[in-house]
């Protein structure tokens, strides 16, 4: 699967729930062991979520944490869906 990294961690970065093969799956059209099988080749534990967005979260202006913005740009077109669904909910 081509750029499983940056899909899987968009998955992580956008989720506001726990996270699960399963629910990547609903959100994309690869099937459950395509997933399954490229989780399995690499080690996406909390210290490589942290490495990918720590340069983004250093970039930051003091103060942007302590806010949700209301709207966030993101890289991964299923996502930007998922997002616009949890805004509308609220």
């Amino acid at each position: 699967m081509e750029n499983f990294e940056d899909l899987y961690t968009d998955y992580l970065i956008t989720s506001t729930s726990y996270t699960t093969a399963t629910g990547m799956v609903s959100l994309l059209s690869v099937s459950h062991d395509k997933i399954t099988r490229s989780l399995s080749q690499g080690v996406y534990d909390s210290k490589y979520l942290w490495s990918y967005v720590k340069p983004y979260v250093q970039e930051l202006p003091p103060g942007a944490m302590s806010r949700r913005p209301k709207e966030v740009e993101f890289s991964c077109s299923a996502c930007k869906v998922n997002a616009k669904q949890d805004k509308e909910a609220v």
